[in-house]
């Protein structure tokens, strides 16, 4: 009776623990909650405007880009394309669904993260260990990021092979085939995702040895065999198509991301030795913590400002309530659960193994830094915490003869983690921040702007030249959200500002190799720039223009006709908006200031938190480039 009485509070004191720990992580993670679509999701989380516009369904949409794929570049990864196109067709523009979805995704990672640590180590309290750190490990980067974008790649990436994993170690320990197909099975869908799981039949024999016990290096091999076939399989079928459709296999050394050809040369292999052993390195010690957040420093200030000391205070606490309980387990058995070396050199090619392909890329050779790792680290971030793991409890193992030593080491450790989790959280913060700056705010200006009826004045089939430009800017967007089904965006992230879809008639020459247009009104091209100036803070301004000088990068010159311009502001004060503005026919000094809402600039449409006014320039041509808003004043 007492054994079961002891076995209930043990197991509530883990159930506690093991809450604390996930809501410790959530609210590490919660800054994710207030960003925006960023990098692939900024043109993704329009889907179902582009389905409109180009009249396709879910289906078709991704036999297209798993065939285009495969047959222009010579990657195989249909999973992660289904993935894709399904997410975006279900979540649409609601990014805050979409961070949330992502949040749940890393909360069930850690979770299965430190249940595979409990069948390994036969520990809770090191499963427990486990939870508490990962947060650790998550920064969050300027860049490609496996946290703040990617349509949840890597979340689903790694729960596939954390699953395959798990049940590769329920057969081994209980028999049953339903138990290694599963294994296989997930191991297939993690492979159909993403190529960078091909070597880790790898980790799968490690597994699998550690856990034979006597049965030796034959069974091993034996046993691993299966899932190096499905790696070959899979390696086959990009393999194949390289060699069909005339793809280089390898060769490619330099990357010039202004190359046309710059896309294509991502995914041909520079196998220079020198150039993989640097790059490999640079994408590993990025799973390191506070890699990122070392090399961009962040104003020590941001620690004690915010929630930064409390998330210190939680990690000091937690840490020693949770290594107490590793050192209890060690102090009744009086042994090591598990075989350290083993299971670290596992955690070692977990952390190295994610990147070995990502390294012979030109683009990421090109483009990683110091601190700055692409897409896979997410999944090295768990090899190094095993390490970690490993590293934390061989220590104590060896000192736990010695009381004073473990307190001290303890304290120590507990520091660390304080220290750690206020630093990183305050670096995501930092990043995030700087994130919703160029992506999240300049966002919502345009699409208050669009719902507020901005675009009632362009009409279907009109050409949108858009400066500056973000990846959003498409029709398909535009459709989205405004009804307005564009003829063309011209921007230089896309296929530039001049294409076809200019009327020819209205070329006149060429001036300094850039080409010179003359529209008439009926041509309907437009120019648009918005701005923001702080989150449902910010302008645009909308032209029909009527003279160009551009190349298809740059708009060198663009005077506009028939302005309107959008101006959302803090509902709590009323804004008056000074916009300076110049004739294009005149010298620049002779530009003039003008308040919105004057004779000669009308209010069209408001709200209680916008405006949107016009200035009649049928009569008066304005020099576009030089048009911006001045400030935003409190009248």
């Amino acid at each position: 009776m007492k054994n079961y009485v002891m076995n209930i509070r043990d197991n509530k004191i883990y159930l506690g623990l093991l809450i604390a720990g996930s809501l410790l992580a959530v609210l590490m993670l919660a800054p994710l909650l207030s960003s925006g679509f960023v990098s692939d999701d900024s043109f993704m989380s329009y889907t179902k405007g582009t389905f409109l516009y180009y009249n396709q369904n879910l289906g078709d949409s991704i036999y297209s880009s798993i065939k285009g794929w495969l047959l222009n570049i010579g990657r195989f990864d249909p999973l992660s394309i289904a993935l894709m196109n399904t997410l975006f067709t279900i979540i649409g523009q609601n990014a805050f669904i979409y961070k949330l979805t992502i949040l749940i995704f890393i909360i069930i990672n850690i979770l299965s993260f430190g249940y595979f640590i409990k069948l390994m180590t036969a520990s809770r309290s090191m499963s427990l260990l486990a939870i508490l750190m990962a947060p650790l490990f998550f920064q969050i980067r300027i860049y490609h990021d496996p946290i703040v974008s990617f349509h949840l790649l890597m979340q689903v990436v790694f729960l596939f092979t954390i699953l395959s994993m798990i049940s590769l170690i329920s057969y081994l320990r209980n028999g049953g085939n339903k138990y290694l197909i599963s294994s296989l099975l997930l191991y297939l869908l993690s492979l159909l995702s993403y190529e960078l799981t091909y070597p880790f039949f790898i980790l799968y024999f490690i597994i699998i040895y550690i856990n034979s016990g006597n049965k030796g290096l034959n069974y091993s091999l034996r046993l691993s065999a299966p899932f190096l076939f499905l790696s070959l399989l899979c390696i086959s079928i990009p393999f194949i198509a390289r060699i069909y459709f005339g793809i280089p296999l390898v060769g490619a050394e330099a990357y010039n991301a202004t190359s046309g050809d710059s896309f294509k040369l991502t995914y041909v292999p520079n196998l220079n030795p020198m150039v993989y052993i640097i790059t490999l390195a640079k994408q590993t010690t990025a799973a390191f913590p506070l890699s990122y957040s070392m090399v961009h420093k962040i104003d020590l200030k941001v620690l004690f400002s915010g929630i930064s000391p409390f998330i210190a205070g939680l990690y000091f606490l937690f840490y020693l309530i949770i290594s107490n309980a590793v050192v209890n387990e060690l102090f009744m058995l009086r042994k090591s659960y598990f075989n350290i070396k083993l299971f670290s050199i596992f955690g070692l090619f977990l952390l190295i193994l994610p990147g070995a392909l990502v390294a012979l890329s030109p683009k990421y050779q090109h483009e990683l830094s110091w601190g700055t790792g692409y897409l896979p680290v997410y999944i090295s971030y768990f090899g190094l915490m095993i390490i970690t793991l490993c590293a934390i409890y061989k220590i104590y193992n060896k000192l736990y003869i010695n009381k004073r030593y473990i307190s001290f080491l303890t304290l120590v450790f507990a520091l660390i983690f304080s220290l750690t989790g206020s630093i990183t959280y305050a670096s995501n913060v930092s990043a995030l921040n700087e994130l919703n700056d160029a992506q999240l705010y300049p966002r919502i200006i345009i699409e208050d702007g669009l719902e507020d009826g901005l675009f009632k004045f362009v009409p279907d089939d009109a050409v949108l030249l858009t400066d500056p430009s973000h990846e959003w800017d498409q029709p398909g967007f535009y459709l989205m959200n405004s009804g307005v089904r564009l003829g063309y965006v011209g921007n230089p992230l896309w296929e530039g500002y001049l294409s076809d879809k200019l009327p020819k008639a209205a070329f006149n020459g060429y001036f300094n190799n850039r080409l010179g247009y003359n529209f008439s009104n009926t041509d309907n091209i437009f120019y648009l720039r918005y701005f923001s100036v702080s989150k449902r803070e910010g302008y645009a301004v909308l032209g029909k223009v009527r003279e160009l000088l551009a190349s298809t990068k740059t708009l060198d010159r663009v005077t506009i006709s028939n302005i309107y311009i959008y101006i959302h502001h803090d509902p709590c004060q009323k804004q008056s908006l000074s916009v300076k503005y110049f004739h294009a026919n005149v010298q620049r000094q002779q530009g003039r200031l003008i308040n919105l809402g004057e004779t000669n600039a009308s209010l069209v449409s408001s709200g209680e938190d916008w405006e949107l006014y016009s200035i009649d320039g049928d009569d008066l041509l304005i020099d576009a480039e030089s048009l911006h808003i001045d400030e935003i004043t409190q009248s």
